[in-house]
């Protein structure tokens, strides 16, 4: 079984074990650690408690208010791109205005940015292309804060590597659709306002 120890401050509170599954599939067996009854869960007890460390970890890489962007640039082997945020609040890609229902998504996209996961220890930074990795998103916050996101290449499960730079120990594994957004842009910027 899995022990599952929770301390506040004073120590702990509450001590049980998860059992294994019941015969409906749905429940599971706990017992406190120190009693010798057993109780019937309802649910996937213990999918609240993961074994493994990375699972307990805050998988969003950042979460930014648009209004805070002043800029994003993309650099991609396809070529850089960079939206700037005007005075006037309106983004400027190449010397133009870019607007759009499709811009808006993808701004959305980079501003609420979540992994699906953390990668294991044993993949470094080699491991995973980010040691010369010259793929990558930079935010320019009108704080005058600058977040970047190295991407490297994909994991054996289709996702993309990516690490922040003020973060060097965390290698995130990238949603599926974290591909689309990087590279689609030039579709979105045929919106422009002449």
């Amino acid at each position: 079984g899995r022990q599952v120890k929770l301390f506040d401050k004073e120590g702990v509170v509450a001590s049980f074990m998860i059992g294994k599954g019941a015969a409906d599939m749905v429940s599971y067996y706990v017992r406190n650690t120190n009693q010798d009854s057993v109780f019937l869960a309802l649910g996937g007890v213990p999918a609240y408690f993961p074994v493994e460390l990375h699972a307990w970890r805050n998988l969003k890489i950042w979460s930014i208010n648009l209004e805070q962007v002043q800029s994003i640039q993309l650099s991609r082997k396809t070529g850089n791109l960079t939206l700037e945020k005007s005075q006037s609040g309106d983004w400027i890609a190449n010397g133009k205005v870019v607007s759009g229902s499709k811009l808006q998504v993808w701004l959305d996209s980079w501003m609420n940015l979540k992994a699906t996961a953390i990668a294991k220890k044993e993949v470094t930074q080699k491991k995973a292309g980010l040691e010369k990795s010259n793929t990558k998103i930079k935010i320019a916050l009108q704080s005058g804060e600058h977040l970047e996101l190295r991407v490297g290449s994909a994991s054996p499960q289709g996702f993309l590597y990516g690490q922040l730079s003020t973060d060097l120990e965390t290698i995130y594994l990238l949603p599926s659709h974290f591909e689309s957004i990087f590279y689609e842009d030039v579709a979105i910027l045929q919106e422009v306002n002449l």
